[in-house]
């Protein structure tokens, strides 16, 4: 059973606990339904958690990510257009499935995001 499948609006600000895994552990059980997430602040996630709203979240309005600094603008760029899983996060038989993006999305809160390589 879906554990948040009524949930639109999901305000995860400053959680210093959550990690990707976690995170996907949300968006998986969301049922799509997730329209604004707000995980500002939320220090420990990487790209994956990027990787993790392409795959669950195909229906997101509005995501601030600012200040979680351990995710990349490229990887944000990237799921606003075009983006892959990663290899090791894809079954084998969809390793030729087409490429999914964010492209739902109108608003985006980005500043703060690991802006230096």
């Amino acid at each position: 059973s879906k554990l948040l499948p009524h949930i639109a609006v999901l305000d995860l600000t400053g959680l210093s606990t959550l990690t990707d895994d976690m995170l996907e552990q949300i968006c998986s059980h969301s049922n799509a339904q997730l329209k604004r997430l707000s995980i500002k602040n939320c220090r420990r996630l990487t790209d994956q958690a990027v990787h993790t709203l392409v795959e669950w979240c195909p229906n997101l309005l509005s995501l601030d990510v600012g200040g979680a600094y351990n995710i990349t603008p490229v990887c944000v760029l990237q799921a606003l257009t075009t983006a892959t899983l990663p290899l090791q996060q894809q079954l084998p038989q969809q390793q030729h499935s087409k490429t999914k993006s964010l492209s739902k999305l109108q608003e985006l809160h980005a500043s703060g995001l690991g802006w230096t390589t």
